[in-house]
């Protein structure tokens, strides 16, 4: 007959059955490892112990660290104590061999658990370590005059990851062999608790990491499951679909992922779905549109790659894209601007050739004048002929600034007529007029008068286009002085104040901002260069130009142009009127060569011709030896299959290192012509050019040298 247990001793297993079955909900409900830590203490405190700690090793930074345990009075207490782990042997995590026999008939434990319990007083009186370092030795029973201690290793996967330490020290107690066995049974579900947190935080940093990594990320990401259900969204994807994470969870992706094709607009296959039957990965056509939930429609690419677990089945798929919106706009304004260059080299040929028989026409008729009387009949139509070809100019002007010419070739000028006459230039043909207000004591500038030519002429029409009923516009100037306190981007001095009033629909104002940036237009028509190149133009005169607008009330252009007052004395220049010099001309048009002979020859000067760079090396040379020297050159930039000016002029200084030399050329966007001194030559004039400017420039290169 088996003896049954008295009633006391099963209310005392009942109870410790309960007390085991508390702290196990208790340490296992814990959100974080330092929570679980406190309740271990806790528990260990409520078992009757006098002192306990729970410590977790930190490998990363050689510690191990107490998170929570109890003071010398036995009071609970978070701590942050910290021992180094620098001598832990290169065979750590060993143990001593001990027969489980031996501590299970001894102590009552079972040897194959986490917990190696030693009796100092045993004759297995030897050092045991699942840890690996000492002191303290986790996974020991130690027993002195002091009271009895244990500590047990908490492993995770074989790896010693903290200990759990228990005393009573401050009763000086012996622990006895119920309080053992409750401790080896509660001590291992604290031991599994704390591994099973540590790894739920590890996991948890590790997702963090995955969402900064995913919130890092330039492109958009997706993730479903196998159903094609939203798990994640990153905010790239969020911007782009106009869908918060939140709301589009658990969606299915064809709800928050609209993709059409650009140009027949119908929906893109399921191509998710091919990537999850397929296993591979799966791009999306050139040309797609995600259609957003703001009904925004953004040009993306990207791909579906199908997501695999371990064992390498598939549980989803990842999409991932990116807005090629401004990588499509980046590459059309490159085609523009190659196409642009490729009129504009067209552009500048026809300037150049068209400026050479300008400058014939016109030559030639004011020679015509020069022979007859002011009051004879053809005397008025050479004139108007010659204010004809002047306006011909203009026009060649125009396309050597398309072609997007080089620096500006500065003249001292005055401003009140080439305003004047390029508005009225630009006003032909249209139902717009024109109030002039321009005073006559106007400062000159020293300008391109070709280039700002064309910035009034941009401007212009632009104010007609925003008149389409008709009216009237205002163009005035007047002088003014600029300080730092005017908060202007310009330089202190004196300028030229420059404004082109319109009446019309105005420009709304979250465009101010971008109406000088290339291809920028709300025009349905145009190319959105006018105002880029008036600003452009406008900045390499060191200017600066501005616009004011209102809705429905109109636009005011401001430019500011620097003052110039330094002027050649016309009675320093008449000195030379009587002067006789002996000047080589190059060009290989011959209607050039005979009209500058002719214009030259007219006002006294003894003119001599050549083809090219060649020959007129060769006869400087030869003259040069004769003592026959010129005191002047005049040559063309480019002669098609010859030596141009540019290479001639540096034989020519090897020659000669005094030689004046005059550039000419129809290509007035060349940097030669902005920049001649550089070039070796002393003066430029741009074909087509009047009588009177070459007779001027050759008495002003004279001068400067004389």
């Amino acid at each position: 007959m088996v003896e049954e247990k008295p009633k006391i001793e099963y209310e005392e297993e009942i109870k410790r059955l309960r007390l085991i079955m508390d702290i196990s909900r208790k340490i296992n409900s814990q959100p974080t490892l330092s929570d679980t830590a406190r309740v271990i203490v806790e528990s260990l405190k409520e078992i009757g112990f006098d002192r306990a700690s729970v410590w977790v090793c930190d490998p990363n930074e050689d510690v191990i660290c107490e998170l929570w345990g109890t003071d010398i009075n036995g009071n609970i207490c978070k701590s942050e104590k910290e021992n180094p782990i620098d001598s832990i042997p290169p065979h750590h995590g060993y143990t001593i061999d001990i027969d489980p026999a031996i501590l299970k008939d001894k102590l009552g434990i079972d040897g194959n658990s986490n917990i190696v319990f030693l009796n100092k007083d045993s004759e297995e009186d030897k050092f045991a370590s699942v840890w690996g370092y000492h002191p303290p030795s986790p996974g020991f029973y130690k027993r002195d005059e002091n009271g009895d201690n244990i500590c047990i290793c908490v492993r995770d996967r074989d790896k010693n990851v903290g200990m759990i330490a228990v005393d009573n020290y401050i009763t000086k107690r012996n622990i006895d062999e119920t309080s053992a066995n409750l401790f080896s049974i509660v001590g291992a579900e604290m031991a599994k608790a704390l591994a099973n947190v540590a790894l739920r935080e590890s996991l948890f940093a590790e997702k963090e990491r995955l969402a900064v990594t995913l919130r890092s990320i330039g492109d958009g990401v997706i993730v479903t499951d196998v159903n094609e259900n939203i798990l994640l969204m990153n905010a790239i994807a969020e911007k782009l679909t106009g869908w918060a994470e939140v709301s589009a969870l658990g969606k299915p992706l064809r709800e928050i992922f609209q993709a059409i094709d650009e140009k027949s607009g119908k929906p893109i296959d399921d191509l998710t779905e091919k990537a999850i039957k397929t296993g591979e990965i799966v791009q999306f056509p050139d040309n797609t549109i995600l259609l957003a939930k703001n009904d925004e429609e953004i040009l993306i690419s990207d791909s579906i790659a199908p997501i695999r677990d371990t064992k390498g089945n598939i549980i989803g798929a990842v999409l991932v894209f990116r807005d090629e919106t401004e990588k499509r706009k980046i590459e059309e304004e490159l085609i523009k601007a190659q196409k642009l260059d490729s009129i504009g080299i067209l552009a500048g040929g026809i300037a150049h050739d068209f400026n050479n028989m300008l400058t014939g026409i016109l030559g030639n008729i004011s020679l015509a004048r020069m022979y007859l009387d002011p009051n004879d009949k053809a005397f008025k139509r050479l004139e108007d002929a010659e204010r004809a070809t002047m306006e011909a100019r203009k026009l060649t002007q125009q396309l050597l600034t398309f072609s997007k010419g080089g620096a500006p070739i500065l003249k001292v000028t005055s401003i009140k007529e080439l305003l004047i006459d390029s508005t009225n230039f630009a006003l032909k043909g249209s139902n717009v007029k024109c109030k002039f207000l321009i005073p006559d004591n106007l400062w000159s500038v020293e300008i391109d008068g070709g280039q700002i030519s064309q910035v009034i002429n941009n401007i212009v029409i632009n104010a007609i286009q925003a008149m389409p009923s008709g009216g009237t516009i205002e163009v005035g100037a007047e002088n003014i002085t600029i300080d730092l306190e005017d908060c202007l981007p310009l330089k202190s001095g004196k300028y030229v104040k420059i404004y082109i009033k319109d009446y019309g629909i105005g420009i709304p104002k979250k465009y101010l901002q971008r109406i000088f940036d290339p291809y920028f237009t709300t025009k349905q028509k145009g190319s959105g260069l006018g105002l880029s190149t008036a600003y452009t133009i406008i900045k390499k005169h060191d200017g600066h130009i501005d616009v004011e607008s209102e809705l429905e009330v109109g636009s005011t252009f401001y430019i500011y142009l620097p003052a110039k007052t330094e002027y050649y004395s016309e009675e320093l220049t008449r000195q030379y009127l009587n002067d006789k010099l002996r000047i080589l001309i190059v060009d290989d048009q011959e209607i050039i060569r005979d009209l500058v002979q002719a214009i030259l020859g007219n006002v006294g000067h003894e003119v001599f011709v050549a083809e090219g760079g060649d020959q007129a090396i060769n006869l400087y040379k030869s003259e040069l030896e004769n003592g026959r020297k010129f005191d002047l050159i005049i040559m063309d930039l480019t002669i098609p299959g010859e030596m141009g000016g540019k290479e001639a002029i540096v034989k020519l200084k090897e020659l000669d290192p005094n030689v004046k030399a005059i550039v000419s050329s129809g290509y007035s966007d060349d940097p030669v012509m902005s920049d001649y001194e550089h070039y070796g030559f002393d003066g430029c004039i741009v074909k087509p050019y009047k009588n009177k400017d070459l007779i001027e420039i050759v008495q002003n290169v004279m001068l400067r040298k004389g």
